[in-house]
């Protein structure tokens, strides 16, 4: 055992010994004792005086058992007790000190606790307001989400990871939410507008939007729609997610390109009703003067009738002779035909001019009139003939008789005729190539049908699909509108009929119409 442990025990066995009241007692008479009876044994043998008086003897036995006794009381007893007393006085002092420290200390704790708790309970209340708020907000877009009318889909960003689908996007595309789950968005798009749309979601940042004004997406049932995407960065449930509204504007589109073919069919009938009044004007003054021409071939002709009797008579009497420069024996062979060529070209320039007249002459309801076919279709190559010369030597009307009239408008089948005429023109890549124009009656309903046949390129199979939409066309760079066959194609509708067309690419197209033959086959 070492020292200091040695010297806490003595100092423990002390305070034990100095807090016993008994062992104080029993000490302090041990003291006494043997104070007394060492006092007695000095009296006795010691101190011992005949004839002194008694109380003489008393006082010198106390004053002898306080002096032997007082140094042990000092020692063992008083001194230990002082410091007892001092260390208790002491200790008292601290206690009350810390006490005191402790009051505070419990007051300070006990404020600050109290503020603790005042602002746990805000913080409670506040933090319940924020949850019914918030559970309040998310019902409102749980209720947006399942009752708005445009398709929804939540994505994880970074990436097309399909997180929710609302019912709108079920009934939009078709396929289950689980369905979505499973195939993802590889379902709905191909390869490039798939890599477009997750290039998209994955670079959207909070606060950040995308848009895509227009996306051409698949149904289960194989059918496309046409949609515009809008997303945006948005925090639900504390998670971050790409919310996308996707709307089906395929109606719109439709419209749209409805519209835009009604304005185009508007500006070109104000085209040729303007056209109309300048051909009128222009076949006035042309047509003056071939009046002359042709007045004046048939008087020249009889004219030749009447004098070439004389000038025979005289050339069989005198021999050759000239006039205008040209041997009579050559002119008497010529001139007939000569003047017969002046009058079938004015006769030509009467027939232009008045097919002219027709096909710009303004006919308004005219759909109600009767129509022969195959005179349209004369009417229409006639007008085309200096273009049908320039792209092929080999153009061929195939007309059978006793067609059916149809109901409808000359000028607008006549132009019908003429756009599928110069688009079959237009495709062929020699002058070898060549272009044929048939009518045949149809044996299933009674009505006519019109077949233009090229030997030209032919439509690729990629865009077919798309030859008939308005303001499509191949031929941007050369002025092509993308109207020609859309307005055919409407114009054909209108007349209660089809038009439909089949193609082999490098080998030619067959454009066909089909109409009805009209209810009163009157004069047309």
């Amino acid at each position: 055992m070492t020292n200091p442990e040695r010297a806490a025990r003595r100092a423990a066995r002390k305070i034990r010994f100095y807090e016993s009241p008994v062992r104080i007692t029993i000490a302090l008479g041990g003291i006494i004792f043997v104070a007394e009876a060492v006092v007695m044994v000095v009296m006795v043998h010691v101190l011992r005086f005949p004839g002194r008086a008694p109380v003489v003897d008393l006082f010198t036995d106390s004053l002898m058992l306080l002096l032997l006794i007082a140094p042990f009381l000092h020692r063992f007893i008083f001194k230990p007790m002082a410091a007892q007393i001092a260390q208790r006085e002491e200790a008292e002092t601290r206690l009350r000190r810390y006490q005191s420290n402790l009051e505070s200390l419990v007051e300070d704790r006990t404020a600050r606790l109290t503020e603790a708790i005042e602002e746990l309970e805000r913080e409670i209340v506040e933090r319940k307001r924020t949850e019914e708020a918030l559970l309040r907000s998310e019902e409102r877009f749980r209720q947006l989400f399942e009752q708005t009318e445009d398709a929804i889909i939540l994505f994880r960003p970074g990436g097309c990871r399909i997180i929710d689908v609302n019912p709108v996007a079920e009934r939009l595309y078709g396929f289950s939410k689980k369905e979505f789950f499973e195939l993802g968005l590889e379902s709905l798009m191909g390869p490039s507008d798939l890599d477009t749309f997750c290039r998209a979601i994955g670079q959207v940042r909070m606060g950040d939007s995308i848009r895509i004004d227009t996306m051409t997406h698949t149904r289960k049932d194989g059918s496309e729609v046409i949609v515009s995407v809008r997303g945006k960065m948005v925090t639900i449930q504390q998670v971050d997610m790409v919310y996308c509204t996707i709307r089906d504007i395929s109606k719109r589109i439709r419209l749209e390109k409805e519209s835009r073919l009604i304005q185009a069919r508007l500006i070109h009938t104000n085209k040729m009703t303007s056209l109309g009044v300048l051909v009128a004007s222009i076949a006035h003054e042309i047509n003056n003067p071939n009046n002359y021409i042709m007045v004046n071939s048939e008087i020249l002709r009889r004219s030749w009738n009447d004098i070439y009797p004389i000038l025979r008579d005289y050339y069989d009497e005198h021999g050759d002779f000239t006039i205008g420069g040209i041997p009579f024996s050559e002119m008497r062979e010529a001139f007939p035909e000569l003047i017969a060529g002046v009058h079938d070209g004015a006769r030509r320039i009467r027939d232009i001019v008045n097919n002219l007249k027709d096909f710009a002459r303004n006919e308004a309801c005219s759909i109600a009139g009767n129509v022969d076919v195959n005179r349209a279709i004369t009417m229409a190559a006639t007008m085309l003939n200096h273009q049908i010369r320039k792209h092929t030597r080999h153009f061929r009307l195939e007309l059978a008789e006793d067609l059916p009239l149809v109901r409808g408008s000359l000028q607008q089948l006549e132009q019908v005729i003429i756009n599928l005429i110069m688009n079959a023109i237009q495709a062929l890549p020699t002058e070898e190539r060549g272009v044929t124009v048939s009518t045949t009656r149809d044996g299933n309903d009674g009505g006519v049908v019109i077949r233009v046949a090229d030997q030209g390129s032919g439509i690729p199979i990629e865009i077919s699909d798309s030859i008939l939409e308005p303001f499509f066309t191949t031929r941007l760079d050369s002025g092509g509108t993308g109207l020609g066959l859309a307005i055919c194609h409407s114009i054909v509708r209108d007349h209660g009929g089809d038009l439909e067309f089949t193609s082999v690419p490098g080998e030619g197209t067959i454009f066909t119409v089909h109409l009805p033959a009209a209810s009163n086959q009157g004069v047309a």
